[in-house]
């Protein structure tokens, strides 16, 4: 244990005051890591001056690398850039969350303690995310079956074992063999948000097994997202439906056949009842595009775009 190292990847866009909390979480850890990475998903709020200050500060961290980005590439283009940076360092482990999650004191130490024992079959650890002081269960998952491949939450008396095997875990609070990322690449960047954590658990988990240990206590401060009433769908449906498709494309085709056919009976059924077209159109874009792999930001389907009512 005593030779492994952990690297540290945050992205953040616009919420100093949780990234400060992040921050402080890792350097009170009992098994500090290594390094430390800060994606600024070009932040407006005054955080790129306060990691200049921080990045010179006295602590217990060796090494702390700041990367400001000149435009917002979102949660996924900001894990790509963090974990490729993250394999030019000496890690072994990388560890990947949000600005707004912060682990328990032990939460490093009981990662390599785990993977001392375990670094040949295990590519990647992750902790139990807690949300209002309960567990929420949203972030890792199972499969149902091995014909239908959907999101399938991780019931909550599993997290009462020592450690339970997972086919699928979010960017928070989740710990990757960097041998692991070597071979499985990086995330795909073009995703800008949403299923890039997905996509990438399938693409890695089939070079080791993604372990959950519930042991490891994450916090994540965050609020559920929800859609204003005089808003029938915003830029975020069209991420949503797109890269779930690919994602499935890519690693699961009878759930891709299967997911293609209730999207567009749920879109015509919403269109027949709201007769939004511009809703109907983003719906059917997302579709296609996710199954001809037409990724990246799209021009229109960006942060702010909303359909009213």
């Amino acid at each position: 244990m005593e030779n492994m190292n952990i690297c540290v990847v945050i992205v953040t866009y616009n919420r100093l005051n949780k990234l400060q909390k992040a921050l402080q979480s890792y350097e009170s850890q009992t098994c500090p890591p290594h390094c430390i990475i800060v994606v600024n998903n070009n932040s407006t709020d005054g955080t790129h001056d306060y990691l200049s200050q921080w990045s010179v500060s006295n602590s217990n961290i060796p090494e702390k690398i700041i990367i400001n980005l000149d435009v917002n590439t979102g949660g996924a283009g900001g894990f790509y850039v963090g974990m490729k940076r993250a394999l030019d360092t000496n890690a072994d482990w990388i560890w990947v969350s949000d600005d707004d999650a912060y682990p328990d004191k032990d939460a490093l130490l009981h990662v390599l303690q785990y993977a001392e024992n375990h670094s040949k079959d295990t590519v990647c650890i992750c902790g139990t995310v807690y949300l209002n002081g309960t567990i929420d269960i949203d972030h890792r998952r199972i499969s149902k079956n091995r014909f239908i491949k959907l999101p399938y939450k991780l019931p909550k008396d599993c997290y009462n074992k020592q450690e339970v095997l997972i086919e699928e875990t979010t960017f928070v609070g989740s710990c990757f063999n960097a041998e692991a990322v070597r071979k499985a690449g990086l995330p795909l960047k073009e995703f800008f948000i949403y299923f890039d954590d997905t996509e990438y658990s399938y693409r890695i988990g089939h070079y080791g097994n993604i372990v959950l240990l519930p042991e490891i206590k994450i916090t994540h401060d965050t609020i559920t997202y929800a859609q204003p009433t005089n808003i029938i769908a915003t830029w975020r449906d069209y991420y949503l439906i797109r890269n779930h498709i690919y994602t499935l494309r890519c690693h699961h085709l009878p759930s891709f056949f299967a997911y293609c056919l209730k999207k567009i009976y749920d879109s015509l059924i919403t269109y027949t009842r709201k007769h939004n077209t511009k809703q109907l159109k983003m719906y059917c874009l997302a579709i296609l595009h996710g199954i001809m792999g037409h990724l990246g930001l799209h021009p229109i389907y960006k942060p702010g775009y909303n359909i009213p009512v």
